[in-house]
């Protein structure tokens, strides 16, 4: 069975919905894909860092248990980027606040997560449209592939291909506001 290890940058009403889903569709995930998806860090601004490489309890994340009081854990003294850059995952899942106009700091996270090779999964609107040259730029220098999801449309377009030449229209990669995430992974 496959493993991925998924650090969680956020942890407010989005980060809680995706721990439940996730606990939910666990037997399913399995069976279904042959895919054990581990929450191993989360990292929130208002109650810190809980790590676990073997996976943090879902159960007790949907209990409401504070990140502060999980059981069978670290509580290192990461931040955002610490996380991203220390904590032994493949997939950030970028769910933090942010700035509609700057798309910060979602963007900075998402640029850091790529240059340490993560793949990456938002739904922050501000990192589509907002901060795509940023995001772009950092893809462009690791060889990644974006993807996005509208509405009722899904796009998909090379925001860096292997060649180095990146997609500029933003038209393609994020129809109008509509996006609802975002993924870039190394190809």
């Amino acid at each position: 069975m496959k493993k991925v290890r998924i650090g969680m940058v956020g942890y407010g009403n989005v980060g809680k919905g995706l721990v439940l889903a996730l606990q939910q569709k666990q037997d399913f995930l399995q069976k279904e894909y042959g895919i054990n998806f581990l929450i191993t860090a989360i990292f929130s601004p208002s109650q810190g860092c809980a790590y676990n490489p073997e996976g943090l309890s879902l159960s007790e994340l949907v209990e409401g248990i504070s990140l502060k009081e999980l059981s069978n854990c670290e509580h290192p003294a990461w931040n955002a980027v610490s996380l991203i850059q220390q904590a032994e995952i493949d997939v950030i899942v970028e769910v933090s606040s942010t700035n509609l106009n700057s798309g910060e700091p979602a963007v900075m996270h998402l640029r850091e997560a790529i240059l340490s090779g993560k793949h990456i999964v938002t739904c922050n609107k501000a990192t589509g449209s907002a901060s795509l040259q940023i995001i772009s730029s950092a893809c462009q220098t690791k060889q990644c592939e974006g993807r996005s999801r509208g509405n009722r449309h899904e796009r998909n377009a090379s925001v860096a291909s292997r060649n180095g030449s990146a997609e500029s229209n933003r038209n393609q990669f994020c129809p109008r506001n509509s996006q609802r995430y975002m993924q870039f992974h190394p190809v």
